[in-house]
């Protein structure tokens, strides 16, 4: 887990930090959810009284993921109750509920719940650089879904404005 939390230097105050961090591969989550868990989970668990005896903060972004409703064919709303169908999307799961225990005791959680992010230096197994790899070694595109499946994507720029 990338640690959110600078050290302080020269008295600088954090007043949002924003926790990227998580391993999200979905496919490799069935193979070993305990590395799933460990780094979406337990790394938060240990980070989290670190966090609250910080006077500064004043908001705690977590980038979770939709899945952890389930199937994101549908509408999500906010209210839906959770259901994640994969390891990965559990362990994120997990993460919400532990964050919302902290939240109602005051600490100040916001979650953003962004699918199909992309950008700069993005892992090349990735749907939109495996394309782009693909063309440029002119191979056949890959196609999730038979080319039927339909996404929507979201620039991590506009994910890391969040707040």
């Amino acid at each position: 887990m990338v640690l959110a939390v600078p050290p302080r230097r020269n008295n600088i105050i954090y007043h949002t930090i924003k926790n990227f961090a998580a391993q999200s591969i979905v496919e490799y989550s069935w193979k070993c959810p305990a590395d799933w868990y460990n780094t979406n989970v337990t790394s938060l668990a240990k980070l989290l009284p670190e966090l609250i005896n910080m006077d500064s903060i004043e908001k705690y972004l977590q980038i979770s993921t939709p899945e952890v409703y389930g199937s994101c064919a549908d509408r999500i709303v906010e209210s839906r109750s959770y259901n994640p169908s994969t390891p990965y999307a559990s362990s994120k799961a997990a993460a919400d509920v532990l964050l919302d225990v902290y939240h109602k005791q005051g600490f100040p959680v916001c979650w953003v719940r962004s699918a199909n992010v992309y950008g700069a230096r993005q892992q090349l197994f990735k749907i939109i650089p495996k394309v782009v790899v693909s063309i440029l070694q002119n191979k056949k595109l890959p196609l999730h879904g038979g080319g039927l499946s339909t996404r929507s994507f979201i620039h991590i720029s506009d994910v890391s404005k969040a707040e």
